[in-house]
């Protein structure tokens, strides 16, 4: 079981700094097949596997190039750093707590 939470971990992770150097749709396109393959030859459930590469896929507001959005933003005069700054204390602050849980309860579907 040890293993399955590396895993995951691993596969977040990887989507998360995907996702923040090209669009989150692909991102998930690319992951769900690669995830889905992983998840069947581990022998677990694909379905906790690939809702955290979609929570993860949404995590894309490190880099101004995650989102058309936020790329549009770039306009006001924020610099490159602006983004990884504003992304690290919201996420490390508000979202981490909660993501842990949320993944911690989809393991449980194992």
């Amino acid at each position: 079981k040890a293993t399955v939470f590396v895993v995951l971990g691993i596969i977040i992770v990887l989507s998360v700094i995907l996702t923040n150097i090209m669009s989150n749709i692909a991102t998930g396109t690319m992951m769900f097949p690669i995830v889905i393959a992983l998840a069947n030859g581990m022998g677990v459930n694909p379905t906790t596997f690939v809702i955290a590469v979609v929570i993860a896929c949404q995590c894309a507001f490190a880099t101004p190039v995650g989102t058309p959005c936020v790329t549009q933003t770039m306009v006001g005069g924020y610099k490159f750093m602006d983004y990884v700054k504003y992304y690290y204390y919201s996420r490390s602050s508000l979202s981490n707590p909660a993501l842990l849980w949320d993944l911690m309860l989809m393991c449980s579907m194992f």
